[in-house]
């Protein structure tokens, strides 16, 4: 009997991991599709249920990690008592997108990746 089919929300969670993980590794240019499915332990149709390509993947993701990184920093925020304990939250977040490891880790990789994304996108708009 055949383990049972991820649900849709799971399933583009195991394409995301699966990606950011192989993008470490490889770095965007060189992950493949293919690579990114293995990882996941799925099949091609379930990439493209979810996405038309490994740029909209990339869109996904970086949309994705902006919303988790706009809730934190909307909780960090609210939790502090004053409006410069506030303030001061807020810049600490901010800097820990560029210093703490894995975040930071991450957020290179989005950049390096929009460079990519808007490069082409740049190509296919009519001139």
């Amino acid at each position: 009997m055949a383990a049972p089919r991820p649900r849709s929300d799971e399933e583009r969670q195991l394409i995301f991991r699966a990606a950011l993980r192989v993008m470490r590794v490889n770095g965007y240019a060189d992950a493949q599709i293919s690579d990114i499915l293995a990882e996941a332990g799925l099949g091609t149709r379930a990439f493209y249920r979810h996405f038309s390509s490994k740029d909209d993947l990339v869109i996904a993701l970086f949309e994705d990690n902006a919303s988790r990184t706009a809730v934190r920093l909307e909780a960090r925020v609210q939790a502090a008592p004053t409006a410069r304990d506030q303030l001061l939250a807020w810049i600490d977040e901010m800097l820990d997108l560029g210093y703490d490891g894995r975040r930071s880790a991450r957020a290179q990789l989005f950049a390096a990746s929009a460079v990519r994304v808007s490069s082409a996108d740049a190509e296919r708009r009519p001139s």
